[in-house]
């Protein structure tokens, strides 16, 4: 069974960004009957990821806060690839610190990953 997940990524290897992005919105959607989102959160953090990918890349200052919003979201450990985003859109918003810090997260996560 597809669901909106499946959905964005094809879309993504389609080339329709918008599309994509409207079906992680809609994946990610709280339950109704309980107020949160409900599922696999090995999903959701996937979905997050792909969404904060694709906003970071957007002009204007609210799609970079929602990118960083989505990072926030994420279930810890983060990944080094996350850390290196926010860099990225830390900068873009003119967070020099932020971005520096967020570098320094990432060289942290890297150094955790491959044991040095």
């Amino acid at each position: 069974a597809h669901d909106n997940l499946d959905l964005a990524e094809a879309c993504l290897d389609a080339g329709e960004v918008d599309d994509a992005l409207a079906a992680l919105n809609n994946f990610l959607l709280p339950n109704p009957r309980v107020g949160h989102w409900t599922g696999d959160p090995n999903r959701r953090n996937i979905a997050l990821r792909l969404r904060a990918a694709i906003l970071a890349r957007r002009p204007g200052e609210d799609a970079l806060r929602a990118a960083l919003d989505d990072l926030d979201a994420l279930d810890e450990p983060l990944l080094p690839d996350d850390h290196l985003l926010r860099s990225v859109v830390c900068e873009r918003l003119g967070d020099i610190d932020g971005a520096l810090t967020a570098v320094e997260r990432g060289v942290t996560a890297i150094d955790a990953t491959h044991g040095g």
